[in-house]
């Protein structure tokens, strides 16, 4: 049987087929869980600062510490796809691209990228850099960070669990508006409420977090095993997105409660590294993905016309699984020269440049750079 050559064949129906498995396919919901643990983390580092009153001071150290954090190496893979875009006029490739991703260059929406606005703005949510609109919510939603941690350390426990039911109502809500019946990947209109939902499920997962941590019993490495295994089977057999995403944070306070074996293991310098250079990951893929796609549009002699994807390349299966292991590492490779040359180095700068401490909450409580 020949391998199909069609280039606007998506990759992940061909190495994974969706009648095998759907664990390619709901890979948008680790978004989500970004969202989630993003929500934990926040409180955990900074809620402090907050839960008594919002100072003008804390506010203004917490808004720099956030954009030193997010924007330099937004602006940097922002860069990037313009670059691609320019490579692609210049050498009149881009005739060769479908109409979906030639919208994807569009220069209307770079005002909305340069302020963080690609999130909020009709046609710049799928545009550039793709994965930023989710940076774009998150920007937005830390800015009222504060107020939603003094509001949440006004609320009792019985409240917050109220508040946990009625958001993944919310979860609902966004699927039934994007006219899905089961799927959350939702972007357009819908994208910041997945972030705000998922924001402040993470918040009150670390308030479950500290009401329970008297129960060492939870940190226990079979309990985390567990519901990895439950995650994991529940994106291969495609349930409903509500029942997925109600695992993150059950996954993530077993993962902070851990004490076993998983803990150790999660402790060794490469996945403390790959935990450093999550950003850098998250943020690289996409501008990488489409260099490929890029250069072979430039360097083959018989272009393709409407390529869609980068699944054009993938000739033979072996050309498709090598390809990925390739792929894979690269990004890899360049996410540890971009955390190390762009992003921390930006952060620091800015951070100094601007003389924000850390202050008293991020020393005592802060222990990997969020």
């Amino acid at each position: 049987m020949r391998w199909n050559r069609d280039p606007c064949r998506t990759l992940d129906d061909e190495l994974l087929p969706r009648s095998q498995s759907s664990f390619v396919q709901k890979s948008y919901l680790m978004v989500d869980f970004f969202f989630i643990l993003s929500g934990f983390i926040m409180v955990y580092v900074y809620g402090a600062w907050f839960e008594q009153k919002c100072s003008g001071k804390d506010f203004r150290r917490f808004f720099v510490a956030r954009f030193a954090r997010l924007y330099p190496l937004h602006l940097f893979t922002l860069g990037w796809c313009v670059l691609l875009k320019i490579v692609l006029q210049a050498s009149g490739a881009m005739a060769g691209l479908s109409p979906k991703l030639q919208d994807m260059y569009n220069l209307d929406a770079l005002p909305a990228h340069l302020l963080l606005l690609n999130a909020f703005i009709p046609g710049a949510w799928l545009t550039f850099n793709v994965p930023s609109w989710s940076i774009s919510a998150e920007w937005y939603t830390y800015l009222i960070f504060p107020l939603l941690a003094w509001l949440a350390a006004r609320q009792n426990m019985t409240r917050k669990i109220l508040l946990v039911s009625l958001l993944y109502l919310g979860y609902w809500g966004i699927i039934q508006f994007a006219g899905h019946n089961f799927d959350l990947n939702v972007t357009a209109y819908g994208g910041v409420m997945r972030c705000l939902v998922g924001f402040g499920i993470g918040m009150i997962t670390y308030a479950g977090y500290v009401r329970l941590q008297v129960w060492n019993g939870m940190g226990r490495s079979a309990w985390l095993a567990g519901a990895g295994v439950m995650t994991v089977a529940g994106m291969h057999a495609g349930i409903s997105d509500i029942f997925i995403v109600a695992l993150f944070p059950v996954l993530i306070f077993l993962a902070a409660r851990n004490t076993g074996a998983m803990a150790r293991l999660l402790d060794r310098r490469f996945f403390q590294l790959l935990g450093e250079q999550s950003y850098s990951i998250y943020m690289i893929h996409v501008p990488l993905m489409s260099t490929f796609l890029v250069g072979w549009l430039v360097f083959r002699a018989e272009k393709s016309v409407g390529v869609d994807n980068a699944s054009a390349l993938a000739l033979t299966p072996a050309v498709a699984w090598s390809g990925c292991l390739v792929y894979a590492l690269l990004v890899l490779v360049l996410s540890t020269l971009t955390f190390r040359y762009v992003e921390s180095p930006m952060r620091q700068w800015l951070n100094q440049r601007l003389r924000v401490g850390t202050g008293p909450a991020a020393i005592t409580r802060q222990k990997t750079p969020v």
